[in-house]
């Protein structure tokens, strides 16, 4: 067994440390990136996200994997969502 060093040794206490509402829970990871509507993206973005998307799952990524990694692909190559928006729904 390795040696543990300090904090290390704090944090499994505290992990373990009783409280009057029981024991210390560690947080739940948060997902990485927000799932958004997709409307603000143009008819070229979606059908490139959808062959990125294809292209992974024949390499063997899962489906959700390679769905994520299509859009983020997508929005690293283009900037996000390009379809214009009307002067009167842009915040002021």
């Amino acid at each position: 067994m390795r040696n543990l060093g300090v904090r290390e040794l704090i944090r499994k206490a505290l992990r373990l440390m009783p409280l009057a509402s029981g024991f210390v829970t560690q947080p739940r990871p948060t997902t990485t990136m927000a799932r958004g509507s997709k409307k603000s993206y143009t008819g070229k973005q979606k059908r490139r996200a959808s062959h990125i998307e294809k292209s992974y799952e024949k390499r063997g990524v899962s489906k959700k994997t390679a769905k994520a990694r299509a859009w983020a692909t997508v929005n690293k190559r283009s900037g996000g969502g390009k379809k214009k928006r009307s002067k009167s729904s842009k915040k002021k």
